[in-house]
């Protein structure tokens, strides 16, 4: 599944790479379902699954069926994917919940972040542009936070618990 939507071709220079990091992904997604079901973590957003089937299809030149049949062609489950894509949703969805009181973004380089935005922007005056520039810049950082908060929840997990 890993050649298949990274669009790339398996071949010997690449083949091992691969298959490593198949291997990594396989251990990761376990250690998440293992936290994401000894946490009761049940909810995640529908809209944010259909935008990442949609973005994988795009990515790899393809409509949301059209991913589907080439899973299916290449002998794969869509429904895998799917799964994948809750249990990240997931994932993220419990690392909020955990951190969300830790979030603090610093509002100096937001500020900046936005001032350099606004300079490139043709109508200075278009609020909705202005809203939509500083909305997406708040989110940028928080999410950023989110991961640095993911990768540091992940690692303490990787090194206590037992893969069954």
């Amino acid at each position: 599944m890993i050649s298949i939507l990274s669009n790339s071709e398996i071949n010997e220079n690449n083949r091992e790479q691969i298959k490593n990091l198949a291997i990594t992904s396989l251990i990761k997604r376990k250690i998440k379902i293992s936290e994401i079901e000894k946490l009761g973590i049940k909810n995640y957003s529908k809209r944010e699954l259909e935008q990442l089937i949609q973005n994988t299809s795009r990515r790899i030149g393809l409509d949301k069926n059209g991913l589907r049949e080439l899973l299916k062609k290449n002998n794969l489950s869509f429904d895998s994917l799917v799964k994948r894509f809750e249990t990240d949703l997931k994932w993220n969805s419990m690392i909020f919940q955990i951190y969300k009181n830790k979030i603090s973004l610093n509002t100096v380089e937001i500020e900046n972040k936005i001032n350099l935005e606004l300079e490139n922007l043709e109508d200075k005056n278009d609020e909705k542009k202005i809203k939509m520039i500083k909305k997406n810049i708040v989110s940028q950082e928080k999410d950023k936070k989110l991961k640095m908060f993911s990768n540091s929840h992940y690692s303490n997990l990787e090194r206590t618990i037992q893969i069954k």
